[in-house]
Formats: structure tokens, sequence, C-alpha cells
């Protein structure tokens, strides 16, 4: 393999889980990358609506998400997110 280091592949996106382009691409990474790397996803939860609803909300979650995007400290596939059937 190209990276034989490589341990896990993390999308992060702005838009709930739902929504945006993880949404299409998930199905498809699936199918391509191999079976022993862990996916993590860091982003809103599953929501109806795109928006939080409130500015001081917004930027909560968007600040969560930055930092948990940059932090490298725990690997992302531990964190407590994941929906059934995903790796």
């Amino acid at each position: 393999t190209a990276y034989p280091n490589l341990k896990e592949v993390v999308w992060v996106q702005e838009e709930p889980r739902n929504m945006g382009a993880r949404a299409h691409m998930f199905p498809r990474l699936m199918q391509i990358l191999p079976e022993h790397l862990a996916f993590g996803y860091i982003g809103r939860p599953e929501r109806a609506s795109p928006g939080e609803g409130y500015p001081a909300a917004h930027v909560t979650e968007q600040s969560r998400i930055i930092r948990t995007a940059l932090d490298l400290s725990m690997p992302v596939s531990l964190y407590p997110r994941k929906m059934p059937g995903e790796r």
C-alpha cells in the first residue's frame, strides 16, 4: 500500500451528518477503503435542518468541530459518534 502507516481516515464537514458531501461519499468510500482502516466522522449530528438555530449555538458547535478535527491526541475512531454498521 502507498501509506503503510495509515490507521484511520477522517471525514470533517460543517453540515449535519446526513447532509452535505458525506451523505453522498460515505458508501463510495466504504467500497474503496481497506477493511483495516477506521473511518471517523467529525461534524454535526444528524438533523432535519442544517442550521443550529441560534448564533451562540452555531459558534459553540463550530468551535467543537474545529477543535476535534485538529486534535491528534486521540484517534477519532474512538469518538462515540458512529452510526450502526460504520467502522
